[in-house]
Parts: structure tokens; C-alpha cells; sequence
């Protein structure tokens, strides 16, 4: 959108110079004042018809590319807001399962753990967890990101976030814990560059989806833990709110 923006600016600019310049030409060709001879005049519409053609078709166009554009982003955004909510419909569904997840698996290994924290801690713990109950959630919110990060409609990162982050503002805290558990347990899925130019890991840190993660200070761990956030997800570290 923004590139579209700047391309449009510089096409009206040229339209802008180009009648300027047969402006500047006409009066130096056919100075004397205004004429009162028909015969003047139609010489003064033919010199600048062209010119107001092609602004007219240019305009045009640009009119015909804006719509075109705001067509595909309507697009895109009933389907993402489609998918999202089936996204949150499987939530609610799975929210049980999420919810025991999160107190008897995520956050007992967080609170018990000693010393510093490794994401290989994480997949060595995964090795003997059952993950069959929540990993459909898992699973709908990597399509569901890399939708967004696939669009060639969004013109940067910046558009895309603003998508991200209607997602993560209705993460719950059981939510947030599961998807942190299971991303630094899937080695494959952190590591590599499942879509393509960036890794699963890095996609999550770069839109900021854990920023709200909850971690109370009361844990005697809590500056343990918080250090290795802020240097898993380095992109997020300024907009932890709870992890400061």
C-alpha cells in the first residue's frame, strides 16, 4: 500500500511537470496577453490537449488501480477474519484441554526449573509430554500467521502486524503458554525456515505475538526466565509488558 502510495505521488508529479512545461512553452511561443481571436484559442486547446489526455488517462488508471487494490485487501481480510474466527471457535472447543495443558504441564516446568533456561530444556521435557490434545490450536495458528505473512496484498510488516496483533489481543494467558511451550519444543518448526524467509520462531518474535506473556515476579525464577525471553525473542523484548 505504501509503495502504491509513493508510485501514485510520483505519477501525479509528472502529469503535474509535464502540463507546466507546455505552459511555460505556450507562453514563450505565444506571448502578447490574452487573445480575443477564435483562432488563438483553438490553437491554445489543441497545444494543451494532450496533455490533459494523458492526465485524464492517468488518472483513470490510478482510479481503476485503487479500486482494484482496495478489492484485494477487502478480499483478504474477509478471509482472514473468517479463518480467525474459526481459529477462535477451535479455541473454544479445545479450551479444556488448553487450560490443563497450560497449569499442569507449561507452568510447573517453568516455576520448577533451575539455573538458566535453554530452549533445549523445552525439548527435552516435550519428549515425554502429550501433545495430541492441544496441537490442532497449534497448528491453526502457524496457517493462520503465515496467511498473514504470505499475503502480497500487505505491503510490509508493519500492515501485516496490525493483523497479528488482533490475534494475540485475544490470546489468553493459557493460550500464550501453550504456544511457547510447544514453538521452543518443535525444533523443526523454530528452526528452519519453514516459510521460506523466515523460521516459525523468528515470524512469532518479529509481529510481537507473546508480548502480553505472563510471567509473575514472584517466581523465584522470574529474572531467570526473563533473560532467556528477551534474548529467544529479541524483536519483542521492548513490548513485554510483564517481562520487564
Amino acid at each position: 500500500m505504501k509503495k502504491l502510495f509513493l508510485k501514485d505521488n510520483v505519477f501525479i508529479t509528472i502529469c503535474i511537470v509535464f502540463l507546466l512545461i507546455q505552459l511555460t512553452l505556450y507562453l514563450y511561443k505565444f506571448s502578447g496577453g490574452l487573445s480575443s481571436m477564435p483562432d488563438d484559442w483553438a490553437a491554445f486547446s489543441t497545444f494543451f490537449g494532450l496533455g490533459f489526455s494523458f492526465a485524464s488517462a492517468l488518472l483513470i488508471y490510478l482510479t481503476y488501480r485503487s479500486q482494484t487494490n482496495m478489492s484485494s485487501v477487502l478480499q483478504f481480510e474477509s478471509i482472514f477474519f473468517n479463518w480467525h474466527q474459526q481459529h477462535r471457535s477451535i479455541y473454544v472447543n479445545l479450551k479444556p484441554q488448553i487450560t490443563d495443558f497450560s497449569n499442569q504441564i507449561v507452568l510447573p516446568f517453568i516455576r520448577n526449573h533451575q539455573g538458566i533456561f535453554e530452549i533445549s530444556d523445552f525439548r527435552s521435557h516435550s519428549n515425554d509430554v502429550d501433545q495430541r490434545a492441544v496441537i490442532r490450536y497449534y497448528r491453526s495458528l502457524y496457517h493462520l500467521l503465515k496467511y498473514i505473512h504470505k499475503s502480497t496484498i500487505l505491503g510490509d510488516d508493519k500492515q501485516k502486524k496490525k493483523y497479528v496483533d488482533i490475534i494475540q489481543s485475544q490470546m489468553s494467558d493459557e493460550e500464550l503458554n501453550t504456544v511457547l511451550y510447544l514453538l521452543l519444543a518443535d525444533e523443526w518448526m523454530a528452526d528452519k525456515r519453514v516459510l521460506e524467509d523466515v523460521s516459525w520462531l523468528e515470524l512469532v518474535d518479529k509481529h510481537h505475538l507473546l508480548k502480553n506473556f505472563y510471567y509473575s515476579k514472584d517466581n523465584p525464577n522470574f529474572e531467570e526466565f526473563k533473560a532467556f525471553m528477551h534474548v529467544v525473542f529479541p524483536q519483542t523484548k521492548a513490548s513485554f509488558y510483564f517481562l520487564k
